[in-house]
């Protein structure tokens, strides 16, 4: 157990110049001190940079020695927080999204936390703030009932994804390879999977820590449903193959059949070729569980087996003609 533990926290940075000083005011001001600051710059555009970096000259000098600033091509979220991981050192790592902010104790409570636990995650609560109005969310408790429940509540909106909520060691990150997802929507769910999986130990703070700002338009979660769903299928069938074709033992081996279901859903509705692009992915859903604990209802996990079963019928009969 560590006392007085080091906190990394990882900002990335892009399109913000109306939220960045007040994302940096609340890490800056933080009533706890042993913590490292890293702003990755994802080649934003606008005066983002130029306002944090005027901000950390008339009023934050004295924290330079802790702060980390990192300039960067634009290649999204995912890749922005790896970049930061690079230069962490903290004995955990926290993401801030740069149009959220915390609040000020917020450091100092996790610290508490964890020279209580020694937990290899510790999870807390956030408050969403909309144009008219604010949400108080709570999360479920997974300290007891384990890392496999936590993660399908996850997948099946039960609990929520967001990687600015869960608290990490950082040996947590470097203890086993973790992959980044290629696209930005649903990055962090595809994290989380995975970093929920290689924690032994499992602690929820409840306290009201972190503030997710709703209204920037920029941001990922108010694009265009469709455009989200395909980025959703791309993580997700990416983050399988990963640990494909030996599931077991992995961050997929609970994930996997909800995810494909899932997966096989967005692909019908939307009129996608994944099950021909994929021609895997067709013939797991086949082999796949039904379950009422998935995302998708069981009728219609039984619908999808059967469109995926003629599509593997379909090439299998495609193949014997070719021979």
């Amino acid at each position: 157990m560590t006392l007085h533990p080091s906190f990394s926290v990882i900002v990335p940075v892009y399109g913000v110049e109306r939220y960045i000083e007040r994302c940096a005011e609340s890490l800056f001001a933080q009533t706890y001190d042993n913590i490292q600051f890293i702003f990755v710059n994802d080649g934003t555009k606008d005066r983002s940079m130029e306002l944090l970096r005027a901000l950390i000259d008339t009023k934050y000098s004295h924290l330079k020695p802790r702060i980390v600033l990192v300039d960067k091509e634009n290649a999204g979220l995912p890749a922005a927080r790896k970049t930061g991981l690079e230069h962490a050192v903290g004995d955990y790592v926290l993401h801030v999204d740069s149009d959220d902010y915390l609040e000020l104790s917020a450091v100092g409570k996790l610290a508490s936390a964890a020279e209580r636990t020694d937990a290899d995650l510790i999870y807390f609560d956030l408050v969403k703030e909309y144009p008219a109005r604010t949400s108080y969310k709570r999360e479920k408790d997974y300290s007891d009932c384990g890392r496999d429940r936590f993660i399908l509540n996850i997948i099946n909106g039960k609990s929520m994804g967001y990687l600015h909520i869960k608290c990490f060691k950082r040996s947590v990150y470097t203890g086993q390879p973790i992959y980044f997802a290629p696209c930005g929507c649903y990055e962090d769910i595809y994290a989380s999977i995975q970093l929920i999986w290689y924690s032994r130990t499992v602690f929820h703070l409840r306290e009201y820590l972190y503030r997710y700002d709703r209204s920037n338009p920029l941001a990922h979660t108010l694009q265009d449903k469709r455009k989200r769903h395909i980025q959703f299928c791309e993580n997700m069938l990416d983050l399988y193959k990963h640990f494909a074709p030996d599931l077991n033992g992995t961050p997929a081996e609970v994930a996997g059949p909800s995810l494909l279901f899932r997966v096989a859903w967005y692909t019908w509705i939307h009129k996608l070729d994944y099950f021909k692009s994929e021609p895997w992915f067709a013939e797991a859903i086949v082999l796949a569980p039904c379950s009422t604990n998935y995302y998708i209802p069981v009728a219609v996990q039984l619908i999808l087996k059967l469109i995926c079963r003629l599509n593997v019928n379909g090439r299998q009969e495609v193949k014997s003609l070719r021979l």
